[in-house]
């Protein structure tokens, strides 16, 4: 059964320690987190963290881990979370030129497929969080999305946000690479708004979030996790994510 998860990068302006957000979290009703930004076993006691999950009963998703960090100190992410049962890694972004054309792909696929090996044999799977630019046409009619997807095993953390801003129906892409999407984003944009100014509250923006997790369920998703990029209100946000989730 899918389940529900913040991504905590959604509050990273609340003025909160990571146990008061894991607090937080679980009152909302969510059955997990997923840590990323400034909210995270990185910037506090794994220990301490672990306790508190156990206190709450919330479960931990993949969490966000740069590719910069997954490179070069990948020890110091590997105590950080292993403590929390957490053995997912997300990249949650690249820049756009690593998809402006076939050639690039190739390589962006190439990194990430090396990673992806070095991951496997600490028993640790890799999966790519998307934005709009990876959908950009290829010369080969692909878009530089498909291209990655072709080229590689990782796993792909889709956020339907972001594809519905490119033009891309996030529904079609779950029935479609569904088995390689276990973890979806539930984010919601204005279709017509600028890029640094279309995000809106979960359910008021041009998302079908209710067709977006009945494709996520029917792809045997593990995880809806609320994503929110600019709240005037983190903790009204937290509770009202998990209600809208839960809601559908």
């Amino acid at each position: 059964m899918v389940q529900t998860a913040i991504n905590v990068y959604s509050i990273r302006d609340l003025d909160a320690s990571v146990e008061e957000v894991i607090d937080r979290v679980s009152n909302a009703g969510y059955d997990g987190i997923q840590f990323s930004g400034r909210h995270t076993p990185l910037n506090a006691d794994p220990t301490t963290i672990r306790e508190k999950l156990a206190e709450t009963g919330l479960e931990t998703t993949g969490a966000h881990i740069s590719v910069d960090d997954i490179e070069n100190r990948i020890k110091k992410a590997l105590s950080a979370y292993e403590p929390l049962d957490v053995n997912d890694a997300v990249i949650p972004h690249l820049p756009a030129e690593d998809f402006e054309s076939a050639a690039a792909v190739e390589e962006t696929a190439a990194r990430l497929s090396s990673l992806s090996r070095t991951l496997d044999e600490i028993d640790w799977r890799l999966h790519y969080h998307n934005h709009e630019h990876e959908f950009i046409e290829l010369a080969d009619g692909l878009t530089g999305f498909e291209a990655l997807i072709e080229r590689t095993d990782i796993g792909i953390e889709l956020d339907v946000g972001w594809a519905h801003y490119a033009g891309r129906s996030p529904i079609d892409l779950i029935e479609t690479h569904g088995d390689r999407m276990p973890l979806i984003h539930m984010k919601d944009v204005d279709e017509s708004a600028p890029r640094n100014e279309c995000f809106r509250e979960i359910g008021e923006g041009d998302v079908d979030m209710n067709g977006c997790a009945v494709a996520a369920r029917e792809a045997g998703a593990e995880w809806l996790i609320y994503e929110y990029d600019t709240p005037t209100d983190p903790a009204r946000s937290i509770k009202v994510g998990a209600e809208y989730l839960n809601s559908i």
